[in-house]
């Protein structure tokens, strides 16, 4: 009889366990909180804000105007027509929108390429050309705040980066010795490769570009890098860091975040049997040791035991944050249900207050 007993106990208590780690439903049951269908499905690399609008790229391209919530009611998130290929990541400026392009995927040698499209309204369409540009590695922008006529959009190769201007590229190599960061351990055999990712600060009109997703600004006056589990900051325009030891996990990702009066550098994280989110505490946006829970009462059944690949908080100061995470299921197998998860403060049309959910 205690054989039953202990085998019916482990039971239920497996199922919990798989339950909670793989999709949050006790969670929710008891915070009544249903999870809405996603939209916005796969590996999600690239999301930017141009306009009134914010675009996701997994494969295809999402659109939803950047003030739309996901509510139990509607999602906002539409399809946006695409170029040609799989569209891995996404550029942005004023003006243009860019979009990277990848065709032969199966292939050793898959092929990269950039198409522009001028920014369009609510009513027309985007008009992709081809930009002529070789051996393109990756796209992105410097992040700065829209419609500051400072946010400006760039593509790496492993020779240099080069600014996309008014649907073109520009063939003025950008890299110097100076502006490209590296969030790798420092050796001496170690350089900088390839960046993948820019940031900007107004103060003294800086872009940085960095080798590594763990790269970061407050748009105003400090740049920010994880370090191995080492926050840095510099706010001299990246000449000197220093450095603050928090008890973070490897990153993955990261961004500035604001909410409230409060900051915080919120880190996504490597590790897939661990905390999926966390933020490192700014006091005067000065990284401190501190770090506390991310926003969110059920971020523990949503985001945790994941690999957070991208972290957006926009609108810029909105309170607003989106957290694209894969799921592994074995060391050489990823999930094919890997999620863009929304966060807003407010709930609206019976969405719950302070939780994440399915965008």
């Amino acid at each position: 009889m205690k054989t039953k007993i202990l085998y019916t106990f482990l039971l239920v208590l497996t199922i919990f366990s798989f339950s909670c780690t793989n999709e949050p439903i006790f969670y929710n049951i008891a915070k009544e909180v249903p999870l809405l269908d996603s939209v916005v499905t796969g590996n999600v690399y690239s999301m930017v804000e141009q306009g009134e609008y914010l675009y996701a790229a997994n494969g295809k391209i999402f659109r939803k105007g950047k003030t739309e919530e996901v509510t139990p009611k509607v999602n906002p998130w539409k399809l946006f027509d695409k170029p040609e290929g799989v569209i891995i990541k996404l550029a942005s400026t004023d003006d243009y929108l860019y979009a990277l392009s990848v065709a032969d995927t199966s292939s050793e040698n898959p092929t990269y390429t950039i198409y522009s499209s001028p920014a369009v309204s609510e009513t027309t369409k985007p008009t992709w050309k081809k930009v002529e540009a070789k051996a393109v590695k990756t796209i992105f922008d410097n992040e700065a705040n829209p419609s500051t006529g400072k946010l400006r959009a760039f593509y790496s190769t492993k020779d240099g980066i080069f600014e996309l201007k008014d649907g073109k590229a520009d063939s003025t190599n950008l890299k110097t010795e100076s502006n490209i960061i590296s969030t790798k351990k420092d050796t001496d055999n170690e350089n900088p490769s390839f960046a993948v990712k820019a940031a900007y600060v107004e103060l003294n009109d800086t872009t940085l570009f960095s080798d590594d997703l763990s790269f970061c600004s407050d748009r105003k006056s400090t740049f920010y890098k994880i370090d191995e589990k080492l926050v840095k900051y510099s706010v001299d325009g990246g000449e000197n860091w220093t450095s603050v030891t928090p008890d973070i996990s490897d990153s993955a990702s990261a961004c500035y975040y604001e909410h409230q009066g409060n900051a915080w550098i919120y880190v996504g994280t490597a590790p897939y049997d661990g905390d999926g989110l966390q933020a490192v505490n700014l006091n005067n946006n000065i990284p401190t040791t501190t770090v506390s829970e991310p926003v969110g009462e059920n971020i523990a059944s949503c985001l945790d035991d994941t690999q957070v690949i991208g972290l957006y908080p926009f609108p810029y100061e909105s309170g607003n944050l989106y957290a694209a995470s894969v799921v592994l299921l074995s060391t050489t197998a990823f999930s094919n249900d890997n999620q863009l998860w929304g966060y807003y403060p407010t709930g609206k049309d019976g969405r719950e207050n302070n939780s994440w959910n399915r965008e």
